[in-house]
């Protein structure tokens, strides 16, 4: 039997001003490199009040790593 890889996950962060999720300050995405994970650069600002969505999962070998 093939034991099959699924990856680790990958999220993108959009990040908010305050609680209302109204005002968008800042924004990050993970990045691939060969099944490992990585986080990617800070757009903006961080604050304790985001938003985060799963945007695939991170391989070994493939097309860029991403389902």
């Amino acid at each position: 039997m093939i034991a099959q890889n699924y990856g680790e996950p990958m999220y993108a962060k959009t990040y908010y001003s305050d609680a209302t999720l109204s005002n968008q300050v800042g924004f990050k995405m993970d990045g691939c490199n060969n099944g490992r994970v990585s986080a990617g650069p800070l757009i903006g600002t961080s604050t304790p009040y985001f938003t985060e969505e799963y945007i695939g999962a991170c391989r070994r070998g493939g097309l860029g790593g991403y389902d």
